[in-house]
């Protein structure tokens, strides 16, 4: 029979057609519109509509069957966002349960989502060798999934896992309660009971200073006259030139000596983003009063001064080392505030003395004089008469500035309470004295010392209300200090001009920086009030402060960068964050360690910038490189490596590297459950992500129960309600698209995009899942409603991402089937053509998901009448997939090599067509058998032995679809092998192929009767011409 009267029979679905079925249809001059299409859609929940049989090319592969024993368990996936969607398994959506009903979605062999309607009624399954779209659980957001947990909505995420209070250590704020006077030795001995005695006050916000009159005509208040922005054409001319290049083997950070850096690993739940708020800068530069001779004359002799010095100077040096050091810091800090406070109960019991002896006038008295060994308290009083006193006031000075060193210290042992306390304390002594000099003469460079100090405990105080996230608190304190610091630096340098005193050039330097940081301080908190523009422009300020001050190459400059690129960051750009990140890094290897822990917070931060603008392969060697340096320095089990696996496995799970993300994944997820245990936040960010590869890697119940656990954990600790259990469930309802329990599916995406729009409005995340909520539309048969969601999905991407995310080529290849399903082909090309520019952008020419768009495309050339064009794009699809570095995917291949044999048959190379063909079908036997199969009877002479296992599958009672699904793709690519032969006039081989096509159908355990019957008239015809009538009749 000719090709033509063949297609007049009907075909099954489960096949694919003859290549004569697919001749071109013709097409409008103008595909319909998307407008037009949309127009149609009358409401928002899917209706009921009449489902067509699959286009040629959009059949489903043979091979294409549903996970059964999935389907059959399906039941215990509603039960794990019961809690959170608050409704039982009856209440999913009705309108796809109808739709579900006439239809069974399969995913199409060239790897789109496809819908079709069996026409046979045979069970129509998937097989666990289909090729499926890629899914968007693959490229996981950049931003907002914590380990993409947002910062607005996580500012109290770890608030359980954080010490903010200390009660060890002991407040000496102002007012009555006291500290008994000892001798130093005493103190010493004593001073750890003295410590945990202590009972700190309710925390409250600091009294209002008075201003600090650095000269009679009082403190000028307003902001510095002078203009900071000389040096931001510099800056931005250094940033210009620095490059996009990014190679870390020239760099060679690992080849350094290792050296720890003095500022502690916090654990930040924030993980998916720059630690920008760790780098608060506080204040630490402070004068040496203790050598001071007034210091000396105070505390009433060398012995006692030196005593108080040698306490501060350990201290001192104890918190230069850090670490577990700054405990042992405090008591230093605190034995020498006992000898000073010591020193004013002596003063002040000399001082009772002198009165009472003026009283009783040289002669005899009745009235008892206290000695100065009995202890007494301190009162209010003490410290104004001190204060008062020009011999001993300066002691006040020298309690701030301890307590400015022991607030410091608490700062960076994270216990901010204390701190506030310290700096509370250290601003009220401050206080004191400053009334009581008003209305004395002055010591100049004292009241240089006292205001350069007020103005950094200021800032401190500032930075840690900030930590606390009294941030309005905190705004009032940095504007106090800016404010004092720059009326501090011009007075110094009017004193400069009037004396020429070219001594003081270190002292402007240090004022310059300390108001930098403070720059750089307003701009964290600026930031963390949402407020980027006015935060951009406090860190440009202590930018050109720094540079225009201490030169591009400067250290503080680096850290600054940093906090910029954080910001670029956050806002989105991301090529501003590689450039601010870059120039920082040279910046800080030039000026210290290539392989220190500050060097792997920049490559990590590096990494988060290419992982969310691409392209993936810089962002891994980034992160590589940052957990190689943290390994080294912080040893295999900690949370900073843990945190580097984390980002890494992103990276790899986003390239296609299922196994070795899971390796990440699962090393983190042991470090994090060892340190922090089985119940904390992060250990949940884990969970998440091994359930995305798990269910790329089609392990749908191990993926369910990572999901389960994520957001058990999150539901628990943040509620039902709250913004992060949205993620968890956007992944759960792509596992119910996995396993076709479509209306679970949309509930449980509905409840994930009502959150994601309440928190967050039109954003990346809820783009996301409306481009998840497309497919469940299209694969229940609903192509205009899956349209109308794509396209507003499209909307909000190009709104909140830019034109250029990878989401957005996601996006538009979904798209594209979905306009190739409603055959308007125009629209469909230009979708997979954006997409895949996209694409190659981020992931490279040769990464194996271009190849899945490439193979649409030749779908659609083939649909058009473009053989030549089709011919070309499956040609590079299938190069593209057998490179090494893609896994050679059989079961991804195979189909395109069908598909390719049809575009080469139309063109009329009917070698290579067979060619082809044969190839895919040497792939879909091996699959079968279990073993490399070479030609036709090398499969034939195996028919008995899959006969053997099919009658024991049966008596075991096994299912057996997927063993079904797959012989009849191989009858069908048989039939196509035999209409090559045809062609070619080969009539023998051609009847000796279809005969082994019939035998496979009648190997079916759920037979296909249309396809049998259609191959044994198709037999028949043969047997008719070569005149075997008695052949035919039986056939027949």
């Amino acid at each position: 029979p000719s090709p033509s009267k063949m297609n007049q029979q009907r075909v099954s679905r489960a096949s694919s057609p003859s290549p004569n079925k697919m001749k071109s249809k013709s097409t409008r001059s103008r595909s319909p519109s998307p407008a037009r299409v949309l127009n149609s859609a009358t409401t928002t929940t899917a209706t009921a509509t009449t489902t067509r049989a699959a286009s040629p090319m959009r059949a489903p592969s043979p091979l294409q069957s549903i996970k059964s024993k999935l389907t059959q368990k399906s039941g215990k996936y509603s039960t794990a966002v019961s809690k959170v969607l608050g409704d039982d398994d009856s209440n999913a959506a009705a309108s796809i349960s109808e739709k579900s009903k006439g239809s069974t979605p399969t995913s199409g062999s060239n790897s789109s989502p496809t819908k079709t309607t069996s026409s046979y009624g045979s069970p129509q399954r998937k097989s666990r060798f289909k090729t499926r779209s890629p899914s968007p659980l693959r490229f996981i957001r950049p931003s907002g999934s914590k380990d993409t947990l947002d910062n607005r909505s996580y500012k109290n995420l770890d608030g359980d896992d954080q010490e903010t209070t200390s009660n060890s250590a002991s407040s000496f704020s102002l007012g009555k309660t006291s500290l008994r006077s000892m001798s130093p030795g005493r103190l010493k001995k004593n001073i750890q009971s003295k410590l945990t005695s202590a009972s700190p006050k309710r925390e409250r916000p600091p009294p209002p200073q008075s201003k600090i009159p650095l000269h009679p005509g009082g403190l000028e208040d307003v902001r510095s006259k002078h203009s900071f922005d000389d040096g931001l054409d510099q800056i931005a001319l250094t940033l210009e030139r620095t490059t996009m290049s990014f190679d870390v083997i020239d760099d060679d950070p690992a080849g350094a000596a290792a050296e720890e850096t003095d500022e502690e690993e916090s654990v930040d739940m924030n993980v998916d983003e720059p630690d920008i708020e760790d780098g608060c800068i506080i204040n630490t530069t402070s004068s040496n009063l203790f050598q001071r001779r007034e210091f000396v004359r105070a505390m009433g002799g060398v012995n006692e001064g030196l005593s108080t010095r040698k306490y501060i100077q350990q201290g001192d040096a104890l918190c230069d080392q850090g670490g577990e050091q700054l405990d042992r810091a405090l008591q230093m800090y605190y034995a020498g505030l006992g000898t000073v406070l010591s020193r004013i109960r002596e003063w002040t019991i000399e001082q009772q003395e002198e009165r009472d002896a003026s009283v009783v006038g040289g002669e005899e008295s009745d009235v008892s004089i206290l000695p100065s060994a009995i202890p007494s308290n301190l009162s209010y009083r003490d410290f104004v008469s001190a204060a008062n006193c020009a011999d001993v006031n300066v002691l006040l000075l020298v309690i701030s500035s301890i307590l400015f060193r022991s607030g410091n210290a608490h700062f960076r042992l994270q216990h901010f309470e204390s701190a506030c306390r310290d700096y509370s304390s250290a601003q009220s002594y401050q206080s004191i004295r400053t009334k009581a000099l008003s209305r004395h003469a002055m010591n100049e460079s004292l009241e240089m010392e006292d205001a350069k100090l007020n103005g950094r405990v200021k800032n401190n105080m500032a930075s840690a209300l900030s930590k606390r996230q009294l941030y309005e608190e905190a705004r009032a304190e940095y504007t106090k200090a800016l404010q004092i610091k720059q009326s501090t630096l011009e007075a110094l340098h009017k004193t400069m001009r009037q004396k020429g005193d070219s001594a003081k050039d270190m002292d402007d330097k240090n004022l310059v920086s300390d108001i930098a940081s403070t720059f750089h301080n307003i701009g964290l908190l600026r930031l963390n009030c949402d407020e980027a523009a006015k935060a951009e422009k406090a860190f440009k300020q202590s930018l050109s402060l720094r540079v225009k001050k201490f030169g591009l190459d400067d250290l503080r400059v680096s850290s600054t960068l940093n906090a910029l690129g954080g910001l670029y960051y956050k806002t989105k750009r991301y090529d501003d964050a590689f450039r601010s990140y870059k120039e920082s890094l040279r910046i800080w290897k030039l000026n210290g360690s290539k392989s220190d822990l500050q060097t792997a917070e920049h490559y990590y931060n590096i990494g988060l910038v290419f992982y969310a603008k691409g392209p993936y392969s810089k962002a891994r060697v980034s992160v590589a490189e940052c957990a190689k340096i943290r390994r080294q320095l912080c040893g295999n089990v900690s949370l900073p490596v843990a945190e580097a696996l984390t980002l890494f496995g992103k990276v790899s799970l986003s390239l296609g590297n299922f196994e070795d993300a899971f390796d990440k994944f699962q090393e983190a997820l042991a470090i994090r459950q060892k340190l922090l245990g089985k119940d904390h936040l992060l250990v949940s960010n884990v969970h998440l992500v091994m359930g995305k590869v798990h269910l790329e890697m089609e392990e749908s119940d191990e993926a369910m129960r990572s999901f389960s656990v994520a957001l058990a954990i999150r539901s628990d600790r943040l509620g039902k309600h709250h913004l992060s259990t949205a993620e968890v469930l956007h992944a759960i309802g792509s596992a119910y698209i996995e396993v076709e329990e479509y209306p679970k599916a949309l509930e449980t995406l509905q409840e994930a995009l009502r959150l994601q729009r309440h928190f967050l409005g039109p954003s990346l995340e809820a783009a996301e899942t409306l481009n998840t909520m497309s497919l469940v539309f299209f694969k229940s048969g609903d192509t205009e409603k899956a349209i109308e969601l794509g396209e507003e999905a499209l909307v909000m991407l190009k709104s909140s991402a830019g034109f250029d995310h990878i989401l957005v080529a996601h996006v538009l290849k979904h798209n594209g089937d979905y306009y190739q399903d409603i055959e308007a082909y125009d629209d469909a090309m230009e979708a997979y053509g954006e997409s895949l520019r996209i694409m190659a952008a981020w992931l490279g020419r040769e990464h194996v998901l271009l190849s899945k768009t490439l193979s649409e495309v030749g779908v659609v050339r083939f649909k058009t009448g473009e053989y030549t064009i089709a011919k070309q794009s499956f040609t590079e699809a299938l190069r593209i997939m057998r490179l090494p570095g893609n896994g050679n995917d059989s079961s991804s291949i195979y189909p395109t090599l069908s598909h390719l044999g049809h575009a080469l048959y139309k063109n009329k190379e009917l070698k290579l067509a067979s060619e082809s063909y044969l190839e895919s079908f040497n792939i879909q036997a091996s699959i079968v058998i279990g073993e490399e199969n070479r030609d036709l009877e090398g499969f034939s002479n195996k028919m008995s032995c899959i006969e053997d296992e099919i009658l024991a599958l049966d008596q075991s009672g096994e299912d057996t679809s997927e063993l079904s699904s797959a012989l009849g793709g191989i009858a069908n690519i048989l039939r196509y092998i035999g209409l090559v032969h045809q062609e070619q006039g080969e009539f023998e081989q051609a009847l000796y192929v279809n005969k082994l096509s019939l035998s496979v159908r009648l190997l079916q355990p759920f037979k296909d009767y249309p396809a049998i019957a259609l191959m044994a008239e198709t037999i028949a015809m043969f047997e008719f011409k070569l005149k075997n009538f008695e052949q035919a009749l039986d056939h027949f």
